[in-house]
């Protein structure tokens, strides 16, 4: 036997070994032990380490761009999502209430703080009186109210007097369907009948307002089983949603204004968090040792065991080690 021959040999045993040595140190008590100390050796060493030292901050904004505006999407999202959300809403947990779901006590926080921003009510108010559609609707109704010169029904709609008046009463009420006058007056009255109505919604909806509003709609529903609430839409309207949604994505996902907004968000957190070492960011977001230990045996043993019970650990192991025990350095100090 030459010492090639003889090297050779002598490698493959130790390949062995060296395999079946990495099989027991991944599986069982060993395992545990080995990830222990792996993260606190770790974790005793990242304050020698910054964020931006490890990561820099342009490849995470490559990395974000990929998976928000350029990674491939499959079609069948929006079904999948869809399925899983009927699914959900047949489970028995949906017996459970609103109340339980969300008690009275964080309603009343919630509608506080919406009840303390005028300047939201204030452009719902004016997005719903300026929308075309809108618009459109009342002068439709307030039109056909006039045509057939049900004008004592108008009147007891709120302001609606006001807006036939200032809308020519619509030609004095002797129009026709055909008159395109009446449609002129229609929306000129419906105009200023929604001009009347944001500012009497402005005027009349105070802080307290808002808020015994929104408890009361809590109210009402506090007893229903979520089953009910969630039952006012169809499974098909729920599919049809999700569809709009995920086709609403797909056109903001590739606009400049999300993109900003995700380079405006990696910039903030590196310049808060790209100097500070490794330990310090762990702290400062809660998580220590026993955290990483604890998500790191949650996960790995078992996909660990599956990969052995298929024979593929110590495939995996093998093309891993071999290079080295193959390498001419390893065989020449295993002939020496």
């Amino acid at each position: 036997m030459t010492a090639t021959d003889h090297g050779t040999d002598r490698a493959a045993a130790l390949l062995d070994a060296h395999v079946a040595h990495e099989i027991r140190q991944l599986r069982g008590e060993q395992f545990v032990v080995r990830v222990e100390r792996e993260v606190r050796w770790a974790l005793a060493q990242a304050n020698r380490l910054t964020l931006s030292q490890v990561v820099a901050r342009d490849r995470v904004k490559a990395v974000a761009h990929k998976y928000v505006s350029t990674f491939a999407l499959p079609g069948a999202i929006p079904e999948i999502v869809g399925d899983i959300a009927t699914h959900l809403r047949a489970h028995p947990a949906n017996d459970t209430t609103v109340e339980q779901l969300i008690p009275r006590a964080h309603a009343e926080a919630v509608v506080a703080k919406f009840a303390q921003l005028p300047q939201v009510r204030e452009w719902i108010a004016v997005q719903v009186t300026e929308s075309p559609a809108v618009q459109a609707w009342l002068a439709d109704y307030l039109r056909t109210i006039a045509v057939d010169s049900n004008l004592k029904l108008a009147k007891k709609v709120p302001g609606v007097s006001l807006g036939l008046s200032l809308g020519g009463r619509l030609a004095g009420g002797a129009v026709t369907a055909a008159d395109q006058r009446s449609r002129e007056m229609a929306e000129k009255a419906a105009a200023a009948l929604l001009q009347k109505w944001r500012a009497d919604m402005l005027r009349s909806l105070t802080d307290e307002t808002v808020a015994e509003m929104m408890l009361g709609v809590w109210d009402r529903a506090a007893g229903m089983p979520m089953r009910t609430v969630l039952a006012a839409v169809r499974d098909d309207d729920l599919i049809d949603a999700m569809s709009i949604l995920y086709d609403l994505w797909l056109e903001l996902r590739t606009s400049g204004y999300l993109r900003t907004l995700v380079d405006t968000g990696v910039d903030y957190f590196y310049d808060t968090y790209g100097d500070v070492a490794l330990d310090e960011l762990l702290t400062e977001f809660g998580l220590d040792a026993d955290d990483l230990i604890e998500e790191a045996l949650r996960f790995a043993p078992q996909a660990i065991e599956a990969l052995h019970e298929a024979g593929l650990l110590e495939q995996i192991l093998r093309r891993q080690l071999a290079a080295f025990y193959d390498s001419p350095q390893a065989q020449a100090i295993l002939r020496d």
